[in-house]
């Protein structure tokens, strides 16, 4: 596994001298071009960016109104050799995901359409949205779509990564039901994406992050979608946390708990090492009218005792439920230092347990002294059904079959408050990355696969793309010269993860 220092550092490695590309576009759009002594420079460069670790100083930020814009920014920017970077929602904690020093940062915010197709059966949507907005415009019409499971995170870094939803058994990856794109490609051209038009792209898109182009729209298909149930169970004490610990492996190994075809269970096991308090959390999406009841997919949950919060519910509208989630949710971490890092397990019994051990106990001792640490070991289910339904969607990217299912995502995350404790906390989560993938292969229940949306600094996903062997690397490499033949995007694009 490369180094979490050295992912730090190609994350900001491409400089150029700037200054021409955001003279140039400061002239042709006035209105939409900042420069650093802007309020709006602030919000987008600064506030808006999700972990204080990915706060850099680019050079100007660039708002798009739309398409023409965006190819009217790359042409600058192809012709100025310049580096730039793409922001949706800045949610991706990877040094230079979403922003640069020096360079243009290109800020998606104000492409934030939405329209539905006059059947309802596909949703088109601009990337600056973040999906708070567009679930809540959604359930209007008593539908809804495959995005985000935290209503604040963008549209557009969600889906170029793959995607994890509350309706993964029934339709995979949030990627598996997107049915077009429009994309900027870097001569400046604009072109429509799907199975019938740039195919081969349209393939490379669902999974391989911006690596190809600007994604303006994506086309996804609706769900119908009225009642659920979720919200937030939280418990504390290391007493509480075996139970639930318990809970999760028994969810994983029943199939009436993760091949359940309306349930994403959401669990996670915390720790804030300063003080030694332990606190799983439950936040859970069930498809359903469950008004008088809790769903029988999360009995082992919801029969844990004595509870520090429960907000699990049944609502009348879907989108209830993630803007709950949001509003009581006191571990947000915006404003400060961020960091995720993940790898892939078989289940079978004792993972959970095992992974308890190799991540959060030894953060009792390495992050004692980092002030406000919070770290969280999220087991992320990815059922048989799940797998299935993104294999009969068509090809993508990702191209992890059911024979690999069902297994877990092992999601690691690390808060933290001052920047001089950075080393400290990427040390941390190098090292945990690799106790973890030493002990899982030593146990053979590694499963090859690195889940983009949640990898450090350093980590391939694409190493993992073609049933977890590699194999679709070198054809996401041939997409890549195909489409990108001036290498705005293979060398001028900063990213959190390069091809």
């Amino acid at each position: 596994m490369a180094s979490l220092a050295a992912g730090l550092a190609n994350g900001a490695a491409v400089r150029h001298s700037n200054g021409s590309a955001c003279d140039q576009l400061a002239a042709k759009f006035p209105g939409r071009t900042f420069s650093p002594s802007s309020d709006n420079y602030t919000t987008e460069a600064e506030t808006n960016i999700w972990s204080l670790t990915c706060v850099m100083s680019p050079g100007c930020v660039f708002t798009p109104a739309n398409a023409n814009d965006v190819a009217s920014a790359i042409n600058i920017i192809r012709d100025t050799k310049s580096t730039f970077s793409v922001k949706s929602g800045g949610h991706m904690p990877v040094h230079g995901a979403q922003s640069n020093d020096g360079g243009v940062m290109i800020s998606m915010t104000d492409i934030n359409t939405k329209t539905l197709s006059k059947d309802k059966s596909v949703a088109s949507i601009g990337p600056g949205n973040i999906w708070v907005d567009v679930y809540s415009w959604l359930a209007k019409n008593d539908i809804a779509v495959a995005g985000g499971r935290y209503s604040n995170v963008g549209v557009g870094g969600l889906l170029v990564s793959g995607g994890i939803s509350y309706f993964g058994n029934k339709v995979g990856w949030s990627v598996n039901t997107i049915t077009g794109m429009q994309v900027v490609l870097g001569n400046g051209k604009i072109v429509e994406v799907n199975e019938k038009e740039n195919k081969d792209l349209f393939w490379a898109l669902k999974g391989g992050s911006n690596n190809f182009g600007i994604v303006t729209r994506y086309d996804m298909k609706t769900l119908p979608q009225t009642a659920a149930y979720g919200g937030l169970e939280a418990w504390v004490g290391e007493n509480a946390t075996s139970v639930f610990i318990d809970a999760v492996q028994a969810f994983l190994e029943s199939p009436e708990g993760i091949e359940d075809i309306d349930t994403e269970a959401n669990p996670s096991i915390t720790l804030i090492p300063g003080s030694g308090t332990w606190e799983p959390v439950l936040s859970p999406y069930v498809s359903g009218n469950y008004s008088a009841s809790s769903p029988p997919s999360l009995v082992n949950f919801t029969s844990i005792p004595n509870p520090a919060l429960n907000t699990l519910q049944g609502h009348d509208s879907w989108v209830n439920v993630p803007i709950s989630v949001q509003e009581d949710n006191t571990e947000d971490a915006n404003g400060q230092g961020q960091i995720f890092g993940c790898l892939s397990a078989k289940i079978a019994p004792g993972l959970v347990q095992l992974a308890v051990d190799t991540v959060l106990k030894p953060a009792l001792t390495d992050l004692a002294n980092v002030t406000d640490a919070f770290v969280a070991v999220s087991p992320e289910p990815v059922s048989t059904k799940f797998l299935t339904a993104a294999r009969n969607s068509g090809e993508y990217a990702i191209d992890l079959g059911p024979e690999n299912g069902p297994f877990v995502i092992l999601l690691t995350t690390v808060t933290w408050k001052n920047s001089a404790d950075d080393e400290t906390v990427y040390a941390f989560m190098n090292k945990t990355l690799t106790n973890l993938e030493a002990v899982l292969t030593e146990k053979d229940l590694k499963l090859p696969f690195i889940y983009l949306g949640d990898a450090a600094p350093g980590q391939y996903p694409f190493s993992t793309y073609g049933n977890g062997n590699g194999e679709n690397v070198a054809r996401l490499k041939k997409v890549q010269a195909a489409y990108d033949t001036n290498g705005v995007f293979r060398n001028l694009i900063t990213s959190g993860f390069k091809l």
